[in-house]
């Protein structure tokens, strides 16, 4: 498509480079097969968390070997390693990579290492995902494939599909189902423009229109501020629904999360006194006070996962300690290929 910003140049690529794709995740195996489909070399190096991870019951590496496609697990990127695989036109593609590029892995390509990101650049960079959008109420949709540089997500675009989120769609697992028909379709153009030979635009982004949010994480960001009115609580609670483990509160000393929550205005408003107080337990509904209405959860489970809504009565309350939410709002999750790790 055409994009609404300065052109810079041209990127052309070889219609039988091999493509070296970094990072995990389902969209890259879909890169893998599309691409190997396409009659390319295929080659993925991820970390050893990405590798396992589960993709529709099969860990990643099982599911790319099954497609005859190589993987190299590391926790670090290194010239050493790389340097066997990117032959002089190799096509690279940072898909949900852990790392951040260092400029001597990126001059390895030559101007063809690529990142996909899930939205339309340079609105909404960072890592945080459907979350932040949730949050504010965000239905813009967008996929880009951008120059990967060593800052993240603001190197020039080569390639961008743009689309609406619907109503219907709450959870993040309701915005990734929406998004993933255009992922295939995105991955198409891109394949389809290197197999006919096509040279992409590359253009800027517009940094007056840049927008960027941290990583978050639902076992440390993830918890309910009471004095927030009822329709933030539940947008909260949608934000970290699934396929996330649901947005966090305490009942006593005992941490649970909640989910599947609507807004309920029938019985009028609340004192902030109320606020967390179950009023009613009705078919597995529990109504809770808050500001500007109550807040109706379907879904309670505990620290083991399991569903604990059943147990609870009228005049149980939830709350969530100030310490809590103070680390909620400051402590940053950073991730590696090992894993998680969070930054206080």
């Amino acid at each position: 498509m055409t994009l609404p910003f300065i052109l810079q140049h041209e990127l052309s690529f070889d219609p039988r480079a091999r493509f070296v794709l970094f990072g995990g995740g389902r969209l890259l195996l879909e890169m893998a097969r599309r691409a190997s489909a396409n009659g390319h070399n295929v080659v993925v190096v991820c970390g050893p968390v990405h590798a396992a991870a589960s993709i529709s019951g099969v860990p990643l590496r099982d599911a790319l070997a099954g497609l005859g496609v190589a993987v190299i697990e590391t926790s670090s990127l290194a010239v050493e390693t790389l340097s066997g695989l990117v032959e002089s036109t190799a096509i690279g593609v940072s898909l949900s990579a852990p790392w951040i590029f260092r400029p001597d892995v990126i001059s390895l390509f030559g101007g063809r290492l690529l990142n996909v990101h899930g939205t339309d650049l340079p609105h909404n960079r960072g890592g945080g995902g459907f979350t932040w959008q949730i949050l504010r109420g965000d239905r813009r949709g967008g996929l880009s494939l951008h120059v990967l540089t060593a800052e993240v997500d603001v190197g020039e675009l080569v390639l961008q599909r743009t689309f609406t989120y619907p109503e219907s769609c709450r959870t993040p697992a309701d915005f990734l189902a929406h998004r993933e028909e255009h992922e295939h379709a995105f991955l198409d153009t891109f394949l389809d423009a290197i197999a006919r030979g096509e040279a992409l635009s590359v253009v800027e982004q517009g940094e007056s229109r840049a927008v960027y949010w941290p990583r978050i994480n639902t076992a440390v960001n993830g918890f309910v501020d009471w004095s927030w009115t009822a329709v933030e609580i539940v947008r909260f609670c949608d934000a970290f629904g699934a396929p996330h483990a649901g947005a966090g509160t305490f009942l006593r000393d005992a941490e649970v999360r909640i989910a599947r929550c609507d807004v309920g205005a029938s019985d009028g408003e609340f004192h902030p006194f109320q606020a967390g107080l179950v009023f009613r337990a009705h078919e597995g509904e529990l109504h809770v006070a808050a500001r500007g209405g109550s807040v109706i959860i379907r879904v309670v489970t505990d620290a083991d996962g399991a569903d604990c809504a059943a147990r609870l009565r009228c005049g149980s309350r939830f709350h969530t300690p100030p310490a809590v939410l103070d680390r909620a709002r400051r402590a940053r999750p950073v991730i590696t290929a090992d894993g998680t790790r969070v930054r206080e």
